[in-house]
């Protein structure tokens, strides 16, 4: 709250002087690394979605023509 200033209550540049604590660089890395794994998880459902609109589209337009 005391970096919240003015009458709408903006962000001052005060803020910039806020410590954020960060995880060993150890850490970081493995939190990279499980990150980046799920994304890989996720380009793969992708596929695998995209592929079963093309087999239900091609199913639906074999029936209604």
């Amino acid at each position: 709250k005391p970096y919240i200033k003015g009458i709408i209550g903006g962000v001052s540049r005060e803020i910039g002087n806020i410590e954020i604590p960060l995880p060993p660089l150890e850490v970081q890395r493995k939190i990279v690394a499980e990150i980046e794994g799920y994304e890989k998880k996720i380009g793969n459902y992708e596929v695998e979605i995209a592929n079963c609109r093309k087999k239900i589209d091609n199913a639906i337009e074999k029936v209604w023509g």
